[in-house]
């Protein structure tokens, strides 16, 4: 039987004005991230980004009500399409360690391109308020739940020790690759390979302090008998 298209959850098309609303959100979009790559982020007005969008000043705070906020409206969906590709990455059968490698570095490489930008995104994510607020919620979000998974498994496999709350590991394990990522950031042109080598060091050192040393007892007893 031939569908008249009129069933439930059919969605219209968007009208015109939702149309024009998408298009011009578009261009701000488009104008800001080219202008925060030419200028820098801290160099570029609110007034050249309408400019180029071809808008009103006051149109662009109808998406964003200050300048920070256009950071998360540009990578919002590139952020999370980023970290989609990470858990892809990871290798079910490595180590704890190596899967957090298979994580993290592809973040690292990402922002590699453009430090000053990167820096400014990392920067102005404690000041967001409204939609940007919910934006850096929803990254962290999605981090979180994945490195639940990682630890859940690495406890079942007594990498990881068992008698720490998972949101404590999840918050140390986030706030070591915080501190290599923005201190390899801080150079000019960061070198991948460089900032690579020292968050696996950082994490090593820092999975070696949460390690099941109960394990590792047990182990060394079995070798002995």
């Amino acid at each position: 039987m031939m569908s008249t298209g009129l069933g439930h959850g059919t969605e219209s098309p968007p009208g015109l004005r939702e149309r024009n609303k998408r298009d011009k959100l578009l261009r701000i979009r488009h104008a800001a991230r080219s202008l925060f790559e030419e200028k820098g982020y801290d160099s570029t007005t609110i007034r050249e980004i309408a400019a180029r969008a071809n808008v009103a000043p006051a149109t662009v705070f109808l998406y964003a009500k200050e300048k920070r906020d256009l950071l998360y409206l540009i990578f919002r969906d590139d952020l999370h399409e980023l970290l989609n590709g990470c858990e892809r990455r990871v290798r079910e059968n490595a180590s704890f360690l190596q899967q957090l490698m298979d994580y993290f570095s592809p973040i690292l490489e990402f922002w590699r391109p453009n430090p000053e930008l990167a820096r400014a995104v990392l920067r102005e994510q404690f000041n967001l308020t409204g939609d940007g607020k919910a934006d850096v919620s929803s990254v962290r979000d999605q981090i979180d739940a994945f490195l639940k998974r990682l630890i859940t498994n690495a406890q079942k496999t007594k990498e990881v020790r068992s008698d720490v709350s998972i949101q404590l590991l999840i918050d140390s394990i986030w706030a070591n690759f915080r501190f290599y990522n923005d201190d390899w950031m801080r150079d000019e042109s960061p070198v991948l390979d460089a900032g690579v080598r020292k968050l696996k060091v950082g994490l090593k050192l820092l999975l070696d302090g949460i390690a099941d040393k109960r394990s590792g007892r047990r182990r060394k007893l079995n070798r002995r008998a």
